[in-house]
């Protein structure tokens, strides 16, 4: 499998990988806080669908593409009307920058501050276009790095090393699972089994137990340096994991042997790997370099 390159329009490093409702375009965002849509359909062209004035960390967008929610370097949120092609709102969510952003199925907004700590944000008198603050709790001293939801638990990796699971919406504590020393990193809830994964800045993946108190059921060494993010195959067959050192990975889903390495050696990225987004057999993966890569897997 090589990759080959979708688009290189960003001017800075790329931090959120999507894909657009509808359409089925790849979203990117990035440092140079612009929002872009590329179309498979249409490689020539790259669509800026919203600029903010500070690099962007991560963003979401509802199911029907008509607002979107972008998270700051600066700590703020800003609402955008898709729509409308404006900013509806723009909040100062966060002392320091917002590293993930997730929603719950109750449509409750859940925000990871690098100041650490957890926002819970509601749709105000159910508009389109304001969020208001419920509440916000601390879970540490250093930055709040992923959160995952499945069905009411919420998982939340915290750059001191624990993963905190709460009850989505009371934000009540289910677990604190020590996981990784350096600091955890990156968190996805398998599509398959009743476990939790987590990554972490020692460059392992953690499979925690759901059904036992969360309990370790296995620990791999998977890349040399920070993961940054985790993403499941639409299939549900294959795992991805892209780090700091470069590299993306394929693990099978089952047991989590290796299956494939993605490097630079095969089309891939030179510099940290800071996002995966999936779309059918097609992984997309973006970083650093400014680029965002397309791998067909087979």
């Amino acid at each position: 499998m090589r990759g080959t390159v979708a688009h290189n329009a960003h001017r800075s490093a790329i931090h959120w990988l999507g894909i657009e409702p509808g359409s089925g375009a790849i979203l990117s965002a990035g440092a140079d806080g612009k929002v872009m849509a590329w179309d498979p359909a249409e490689p020539e062209q790259v669509r800026v669908i919203a600029s903010v004035p500070s690099p962007i960390y991560c963003a979401w967008q509802d199911d029907h593409g008509q607002r979107m929610v972008v998270g700051t370097s600066a700590g703020e949120l800003f609402v955008l009307n898709m729509d409308e092609r404006r900013e509806a709102q723009r909040i100062q969510a966060h002392g320091l920058g917002i590293f993930s952003l997730a929603t719950d199925r109750a449509g409750l907004l859940y925000s990871a501050g690098g100041d650490g700590t957890l926002g819970l944000w509601q749709w105000s008198n159910g508009s389109v276009d304001r969020l208001e603050l419920i509440r916000r709790i601390p879970l540490g001293e250093a930055k709040l790095r992923a959160i995952a939801i499945h069905g009411d638990q919420l998982a939340v990796a915290c750059g001191d090393g624990p993963v905190h699971v709460l009850e989505a919406g009371s934000m009540n504590e289910i677990a604190t699972i020590t996981a990784h020393g350096p600091g955890a990193s990156a968190l996805v809830w398998h599509p398959g089994k009743p476990v939790l994964l987590s990554g972490g800045k020692d460059g392992e993946v953690a499979v925690w137990d759901v059904r036992n108190d969360f309990k370790s059921l296995l620990r791999i060494a998977t890349h040399r340096s920070t993961i940054y993010h985790m993403a499941f195959s639409p299939d549900g067959a294959l795992l991805a994991t892209a780090s700091r050192d470069k590299t993306v990975k394929l693990w099978s889903a089952k047991d989590l042997d290796p299956v494939q390495r993605l490097d630079i050696k095969a089309g891939g990225h030179s510099h940290s790997v800071n996002a995966l987004a999936w779309n059918g057999k097609d992984l997309y993966t973006a970083g650093d370099d400014r680029r965002v890569i397309r791998w067909t897997v087979r």
